[in-house]
């Protein structure tokens, strides 16, 4: 499961047709999977797989056991049968700040979705969770970052998310990024329909912070204002005291020689240009239009 996608010349292998509403037909196809499509800008966060790592929550435990992995019991909103909470770390490697943070869900087992396993494939809806405090087996105590799923419009209250959901971290922002190099932990909650197998893959989608350097002017910052008034400046004469006036000489050309008249200067003729090379055309005149001038020489 790579995440990225496919072009296999059938329309039918390489999407797939999702609704907020699976349980009503769309089109000739009655049985849609729950989801939604998500769309994107340019300023919207990107694939960043490459860069940033999902790791366990307790790396020195089995990914199948808590608290990487949770099955609760107790009923709750899309979760007929109880819940399944999984927990992650995640590590910023861009080599620069992040200030935006989400999980695109790109296959779930959920409502109508193929079983293409030889049981029962259990189906899930992709939730928001909450925020966390565990004690984690050689981490100590834990915050866990609860993820928002971002709802599409008329999404169905009773389905909540699932193909396609998106989740963000709401406190990963432009003001307080994730830095370079740091390590948050995130929990995804899943809501438990039917008991079974089940796949739950996510890409991690990322913007990496555009923000000014410190001490720079954002849009928002004042604009320093400029004095209209002149600042006098002190005119200082070398070896002489403050306030001395200075004085000025007439400019002598350095060809003037006293009592010798320097050559005349050839007269030109006002409005035509001279040739300076002989691969110049002859004299032309600075009026004529360029289709005039190629007019010209063409009869030449």
């Amino acid at each position: 499961m790579s995440g990225g996608v496919q072009d296999t010349n059938n329309n039918a292998a390489d999407f797939v047709e999702v609704s907020t509403t699976p349980l009503i037909p769309v089109g000739d196809n009655a049985s849609p999977v729950l989801g939604a499509p998500g769309p994107q800008n340019t300023s919207s966060p990107v694939n960043r797989d490459d860069v940033i790592n999902i790791g366990l929550t307790a790396p020195s435990l089995a990914q199948s056991l808590s608290p990487n992995r949770e099955r609760r019991l107790v009923p709750d909103t899309c979760s007929p049968l109880g819940t399944l909470l999984i927990r992650r770390s995640v590590t910023n490697n861009t080599g620069g700040p992040v200030s935006r943070l989400r999980f695109r869900v790109i296959d779930v087992t959920t409502v109508n979705s193929p079983n293409v396993g030889n049981g029962t494939q259990a189906v899930l809806h992709v939730r928001s969770s909450s925020n966390e405090t565990l004690p984690v087996t050689g981490r100590g105590v834990v915050q866990l970052r609860g993820l928002n799923a971002e709802q599409p419009p008329n999404q169905d209250a009773a389905q909540c998310g699932g193909l396609n959901t998106s989740l963000s971290d709401d406190t990963i922002t432009l003001s307080s990024p994730l830095a370079p190099g740091a390590t948050i932990d995130v929990v995804f909650l899943l809501g438990v329909q039917q008991s079974g197998y089940f796949r739950f893959y996510v890409n991690v989608e990322a913007l990496e912070s555009s923000a000014p350097p410190s001490g720079s002017f954002s849009p928002s910052s004042p604009l320093p204002t400029r004095s209209k008034t002149p600042i006098a400046m002190p005119i200082t004469v070398p070896g002489k005291p403050p306030g001395t006036t200075p004085v000025i000489k007439p400019f002598t050309p350095p060809f003037a020689t006293p009592g010798v008249t320097p050559p005349a200067t050839p007269a030109v003729t006002p409005g035509w240009k001279r040739k300076v090379t002989p691969d110049d055309w002859p004299d032309e005149s600075s009026g004529e239009s360029p289709a005039m001038k190629r007019t010209r020489r063409d009869n030449r």
